[in-house]
């Protein structure tokens, strides 16, 4: 049998670490981080190289989950390694770089058709309504990485993501959503449901 791999979008300060890394415990999902901010944070001050690393452990994630749906588990990935291509994109404004882009989302979308061949993949988005919360949540976690914080790049990322699930719906993938800003209970109640819904 065939496992399911999660894939999870979202910005930082949706919510996505706090709960479903304890949800895919109790609940026998395999859950693996993509996230390398803590890493990088105090350490490397390039924004650049910073989104090159999430790249390099993306990858590395992206092999270790078709191991294990090959095996039959259910995989949550945090985040999505789609979602790198919305950072570089921030990052990299210069025209002429645009080629850097394109190859690195047919990497990823290659990689993920090859998962896709050996067991089911479901994306589950969580939705920004109010930039302000999500500021709040980010700057009482602390973590020592200004751009995180800043209302321009998480209204950039909110709108890539938001292009790409409609872009994946177009596609006819299997598309959910979680509104970041509801309370805990509520996101975990939302999770409980799709997990629901894509067990039958």
């Amino acid at each position: 049998m065939r496992g399911k791999l999660f894939l999870i979008y979202g910005v930082h300060g949706s919510g996505k670490t706090f709960l479903l890394r304890p949800l895919a415990e109790d609940y026998g999902l395999i859950y693996i981080s993509t996230d390398v901010i803590d890493e990088v944070a105090n350490k490397i001050s390039s924004e650049f190289e910073r989104e090159l690393l999430f790249i390099q452990r993306s990858n590395e994630s992206l092999v270790e989950s078709l191991k294990l749906l090959e095996s039959g588990k259910d995989v949550v990935m945090d985040f999505s390694p789609l979602q790198n291509i919305a950072y570089v994109k921030y990052w990299i404004k210069d025209k002429r770089k645009e080629g850097l882009i394109k190859l690195i989302e047919s990497s990823f979308s290659s990689t993920i058709s090859r998962i896709r061949d050996c067991g089911r993949i479901i994306h589950v988005f969580f939705v920004v309504r109010d930039y302000g919360k999500i500021i709040e949540r980010i700057r009482r976690r602390g973590r020592n990485v200004e751009e995180e914080a800043r209302e321009d790049y998480i209204r950039f990322i909110n709108e890539e993501l938001s292009k790409l699930a409609e872009e994946l719906r177009q596609k006819g993938e299997e598309v959910y959503f979680i509104e970041a800003e509801l309370p805990i209970f509520e996101r975990m109640k939302e999770f409980l449901r799709i997990l629901d819904r894509t067990s039958r």
